[in-house]
């Protein structure tokens, strides 16, 4: 079975209409799946210690909780999720949902354990501000200095699959909740014996 947890700040018809396509897309290559979304609105009355989970059918659960921080969101949806391998997905679904099959295709033929999407794959197609084209790249200089992420052009790309083990080991030595969670995410998994 094959896990993706998706964080989100607010359910709005265009989000559920991709989670429909995102659920058949999922169906068609996978068979057996679950979708973890973990909505952590800032007004919503539920609290990371006492959230609010709505099962929407079978194989999707909505996990409501007012916990700020993507951080936050990604860590309870992957406390609730089973599957393996585990895909993080952004709510914005700016990254096709369609390249799951092609991530997990890589995970089994690498043999790896992380595979990472990048907006700086040579085929990529982003249209930013050349200020957020440069601050990226600053980012993923400082990134690659400092923090010996060998291969990771984007640390913060909105579509990662994991191998399962590789975040049960990881998870409970997370600090951040945050954005930076990515960062630390792949850091401590680089860093951990035999994996990556």
């Amino acid at each position: 079975m094959i896990s993706t947890i998706i964080p989100v700040c607010e359910i709005t018809e265009k989000f559920q209409q991709n989670l429909d396509l995102l659920s058949k897309e999922i169906e068609a290559h996978f068979g057996d799946f679950e979708i973890v979304v973990v909505n952590n609105h800032p007004n919503h009355p539920n609290t990371l210690d006492s959230p609010d989970f709505i099962r929407i059918n079978s194989q999707i659960i909505r996990i409501n909780s007012n916990v700020p921080g993507k951080g936050r969101a990604l860590k309870l949806g992957f406390k609730h999720s089973h599957g393996d391998p585990v895909v993080f997905l952004d709510g914005d679904f700016e990254l096709h949902y369609s390249d799951i099959k092609n991530f997990a295709a890589l995970l089994d033929l690498y043999e790896v354990d992380i595979v990472i999407g990048s907006k700086r794959h040579p085929y990529s197609q982003v249209n930013y501000p050349t200020i957020r084209r440069v601050l990226s790249f600053i980012y993923q200089i400082f990134i690659r200095i400092f923090l010996n992420l060998k291969g990771v052009r984007d640390s913060q790309v909105g579509l990662k699959l994991f191998r399962r083990e590789v975040l049960e080991q990881s998870m409970p030595r997370m600090l951040c909740k945050t954005y930076a969670f990515d960062l630390e995410l792949l850091t401590i998994a680089s860093k951990s014996p035999g994996h990556c």
